[in-house]
């Protein structure tokens, strides 16, 4: 969760692929699945900037 809220989307990436438990909650009892909105778009971020760097 603390690399999606800091928008580290290889990260995330790296968890989600390795079967990172998304439901596991914080001390504040958020857990990934609230942010699921969030990890979806740094996801697509992540895949953007990419793409980004590879065409320059």
């Amino acid at each position: 969760m603390y690399a999606s809220e800091n928008g580290h989307a290889d990260v995330v990436n790296k968890l989600l692929a390795k079967g990172a438990n998304v439901n596991l909650q914080d001390k504040g009892w958020q857990n990934s699945t609230n942010n699921s909105i969030t990890i979806a778009a740094y996801r697509v971020i992540g895949s953007f900037l990419i793409t980004v760097q590879m065409l320059i």
